[in-house]
């Protein structure tokens, strides 16, 4: 780390291992564990991180066939993203829809 002076400090060396030590007695909120705790297991379940905001899964409805779908190139430009006329837009007309029974659209 550089200090205002021009030197190097190395201080954040010394502390390293208590603020590790520190952050794997935290339980978090993603596995409800203890890092240190869910090192030693074999496999660990997480809740997602973030709220789904749309429908998953099973009753996620699926676009009908034969419809027109567009894209643009970057994530989240036409949902109030900044948008240019020359932005490359994608057509493709979805002709049919293959799901399985009982799994996600």
């Amino acid at each position: 780390m550089l200090l205002p002076s021009g030197q190097w400090s190395t201080a954040w060396v010394t502390r390293l291992p208590d603020v590790v030590a520190a952050l794997n007695k935290e339980v978090t909120r993603l596995t409800g564990k203890k890092p240190a705790d869910a090192i030693k297991e074999k496999s660990v379940t997480s809740q997602p991180s973030t709220p789904y905001s749309r429908s998953v899964g099973v009753n996620e409805k699926k676009l009908p066939s034969n419809v027109n779908a567009h894209f643009l190139y970057q994530p989240g430009e036409l949902e109030g993203g900044f948008q240019r006329a020359t932005d490359p837009v994608h057509n493709h007309n979805l002709e049919r829809a293959v799901t399985q029974p009982d799994e996600p659209v």
